[in-house]
């Protein structure tokens, strides 16, 4: 009885798409597509490989792992080389420094945020520290500006402009942390950055629907090709799926999974989308000269900093006890990623001013890729893997399709 329990729990626990045994063994031989998965109390996964690792690659592994990384970092200096100086490309050299500066931030954050953040902290005072944290580094830098500036920012000024701007996408910042939170928990980590990648194409949405920002036929195509680059890199797009031909689906025992994992995390997407187009018309349509990206991270942070720690005094999380016990699970060193994930904050308004929320989704794309070349360095018995290769390549086309073809005015 306890080993038939102890099955019943190990099944549900699994993904809702599952092959049946002579289909696995059919294609086993062309690509291996069923690695086990365990996770952690927190969601992270443990002693498995990325979904697509073991994938049979087309060249052989000691030369993929030998040219790889030097054909991924050429081809990106070139790729992005050739945007600066394509007459028709909208990308900026300010703008393509931000974006990498962000793609940095973006790929070493969570390997630190796992190593000095303890999994028992409460997420909503580490969330609150860093909202301090980038409240202060936006003010620092904004009133170190020349007194012109500064009053020239504060001219216009007041509470109720400041609520109407940046009040709503504060609140969405914050639901989208409750949802974050929430799909965190039932999902691996894999499928939830998988998923979160959708951020993108919520938007260029958006930015449709509030700044009637359109795109072209060809942008399209290349944020259909960035989506593909999403799934690709997670291992959900395999080519071993032209030959699965006699896969059955298992539906049951499923909706935790869902309704507690994926639609969470897909609401927290495009939530994100929202908010940031909602900076971008901030940050470009309001005032004279658009508002001050540092004024606004100040603001956003600051009303961010305020929900946070409402919803921590009305909760219960944290009464004498509780904080005592919380104090134990904090050094130094769990400032390092915060201190990190604030500046990637103040970044990212600057982003959203000079290139645009949707480029933002392409700089956390390459971040992407950043993250898989560090982990190459990490790790020695991973090797670079053909589907990395595929991967990058499409982030490179999309990347180019976006940016030289904007929409004819």
């Amino acid at each position: 009885m306890i080993t038939s329990s102890m099955t019943k729990q190990t099944t549900r626990r699994t993904s809702p798409v599952t092959l049946s045994r002579g289909s696995e063994n059919k294609n086993k031989s062309v690509f291996q597509c069923n690695n086990k998965k365990s996770s952690d109390d927190d969601g992270n996964l443990t002693d498995s490989k990325h979904p697509g690792s073991t994938f049979v690659p087309f060249l052989p592994n000691s030369v993929v792992s030998s040219i790889g990384p030097a054909s991924l970092v050429g081809g990106t200096a070139t790729i992005y080389t050739s945007l600066l100086q394509h007459p028709s490309s909208t990308l900026t050299q300010l703008s393509f420094v931000l974006m990498m500066l962000l793609a940095v931030q973006y790929a070493v954050q969570p390997q630190l945020s796992k190593k000095y953040i303890s999994p028992k902290i409460k997420k909503q005072s580490v969330a609150l520290v860093e909202e301090v944290v980038k409240t202060s580094f936006a003010a620092a830098i904004f009133f170190s500006k020349s007194s012109n500036d500064v009053q020239s920012a504060l001219k216009d000024w007041s509470l109720s402009s400041s609520l109407a701007i940046a009040g709503l996408p504060a609140m969405l910042y914050a639901i989208q942390g409750v949802l974050q939170y929430v799909s965190y928990q039932n999902l691996d980590s894999v499928t939830f950055n998988g998923l979160t990648q959708t951020k993108t194409l919520s938007a260029a949405f958006c930015c449709w629907i509030i700044m009637k920002k359109s795109q072209s036929p060809i942008q399209m195509v290349a944020l259909g090709i960035l989506f593909g680059s999403a799934l690709v890199f997670q291992g959900y797009i395999r080519p071993g799926m032209l030959w699965q031909k006699n896969s059955e689906i298992k539906t049951g025992d499923n909706d935790d999974w869902v309704w507690r994992g994926v639609v969470p995390c897909l609401g927290a997407a495009f939530l994100s989308g929202l908010a940031g187009a909602l900076s971008q018309k901030g940050l470009q349509l309001t005032g004279i000269g658009g508002r001050d990206p540092f004024l606004y991270t100040i603001e956003i942070s600051f009303f961010s900093a305020v929900a946070l720690l409402f919803n921590i005094l009305r909760s219960n999380d944290f009464s004498e006890l509780e904080w005592q016990k919380q104090k134990t699970y904090w050094n130094w060193k769990t400032l390092i990623p915060i201190l990190l994930k604030a500046s990637g904050g103040v970044v990212t308004a600057l982003v959203h001013k000079y290139a645009g929320s949707v480029s933002k989704g392409f700089a956390l794309m390459f971040g992407l890729v950043l993250a898989n070349m560090i982990q190459l360095t990490k790790t020695k018995d991973e090797k670079l893997q053909p589907y990395q290769v595929l991967g990058t390549i499409m982030i490179m086309l999309s990347t180019w399709l976006h940016f030289t073809s904007p929409p004819i005015v």
